[in-house]
């Protein structure tokens, strides 16, 4: 299966999760609800228990995921209090770019190489590139590297 397939899933997992935020699930229950392969979904919901997204117990020989309470939230409101910061530096810079590339734009000055920001994004790395591009143009920069030293100043 492909790597972008597979991102896909992973994405459908984590939407999943984050409606049913008290949900219980087997990797069969999980397979039924988003209508993947069973060996798909065992893959995708350990790797998001690596990445600490998920949880699971085992409960009469078998594995249970759920959402992990903590620690998602918190990254996640980390990552958003960074942004604003940087949002709020720059204000006037920032009204030039759309909202997709102003998450690209957080991503390259949090250090994110391409592909990198392609898979957080669930974008083609092609299509970082334009964005790049864009962001670069509309900014009046030559490299990625002048949009970090410009936010990093402030």
């Amino acid at each position: 299966m492909e790597k972008v397939e597979k991102k896909h899933i992973e994405r459908e997992c984590i939407d999943y999760f984050k409606k049913n935020k008290n949900s219980y699930e087997t990797v069969f229950s999980t397979s039924l609800k988003i209508g993947r392969s069973e060996g798909t979904v065992n893959e995708v919901l350990n790797r998001l228990v690596k990445k600490n997204f998920l949880e699971s117990q085992e409960v009469k020989n078998e594995e249970v995921y759920f959402l992990r309470k903590d620690s998602s939230t918190s990254k996640i409101k980390a990552d958003r209090k960074i942004n604003q910061t940087v949002l709020d530096s720059k204000d006037d810079l920032f009204k030039k770019l759309s909202k997709r590339e102003l998450e690209v734009c957080l991503l390259i000055i949090k250090g994110f190489r391409n592909t990198e920001i392609a898979n957080e994004l669930f974008i083609s790395e092609h299509t970082v590139k334009n964005h790049v591009s864009n962001i670069l143009y509309k900014l009046e920069l030559k490299d990625r590297l002048q949009l970090i030293r410009l936010f990093a100043e402030s």
